[in-house]
Parts: structure tokens; C-alpha cells; sequence
């Protein structure tokens, strides 16, 4: 039903935004800002959806330089993929989480939600 989809073989810098993306009894977490840890991670999905993520890895923080005309900016993001403990309480904190659900270019469910306050 709902599946990871990178982008394929697409180098980073050409693959698609994302955020929230559900992939089995995971949920992968895409633009992370600067600075955010698993404990917020963590504490985000107990305060939003009552659900208890099985694991947290490590947030891996990439930079990349974003250029609007003359000005360019260093911008730090991250990505993470959260574990649950089935596929049923991946998906309820998916559809728990606020925020609209669309799909991406291949149709893969998700969502853009803004953390305010650490969560």
C-alpha cells in the first residue's frame, strides 16, 4: 500500500521534497531542521499522537547551498527513519499527525508538518 520511494538512482540534489513518508511499520522524516534530535523526534510522536516510536536513529544532517538569484544560502537539513512497532501503529501516528496528506510524483503518501517549541 504505501512504499519508500527515493527517487531512484537520482543523485540528492535532483530528488524529490518530502517529509513525512510511510514506508511498512516505519515512517521516514525528510528536511529536518538544523538542531532537532531523536529525544524531540521522539517526544513530537508521544505529545501528537500518543504512540511510542520503537526506535529513533540518529538524525544524519546533510548541507546543501540553495541559490535564489544572487544570494546563496547554506542550509542544513536532516533525515531520519522512525520505527514502530507494527505497521498499525505507523499508520495511526501517520494519520494521527496533523497536516494535509498528499501524494508524491509516484503517488507515496505524505505529509508537511511545522514543529513550533521543540514539537
Amino acid at each position: 500500500r504505501r512504499r519508500e520511494s527515493d527517487g531512484g538512482d537520482r543523485p540528492p540534489h535532483k530528488r524529490r521534497r518530502r517529509d513525512i513518508i510511510q514506508t511498512d511499520e516505519r515512517l521516514v522524516l525528510h528536511r529536518i531542521p538544523a538542531g532537532i534530535t531523536q529525544q524531540h523526534i521522539s517526544d513530537m510522536f508521544v505529545a501528537h499522537t500518543q504512540i511510542r516510536p520503537s526506535e529513533v536513529p540518529e538524525v544524519e544532517y546533510s548541507t546543501s547551498v540553495s541559490a535564489k538569484g544572487e544570494k546563496k544560502k547554506r542550509v542544513i537539513q536532516g533525515k531520519v527513519t522512525v520505527s514502530f512497532h507494527s505497521r498499525k501503529h505507523a499508520d495511526l501516528a501517520f494519520e494521527t499527525l496533523g497536516g494535509d496528506v498528499y501524494p508524491d510524483a509516484v503517488g507515496t503518501p505524505q505529509k508537511r508538518i511545522h514543529l513550533k517549541g521543540g514539537g
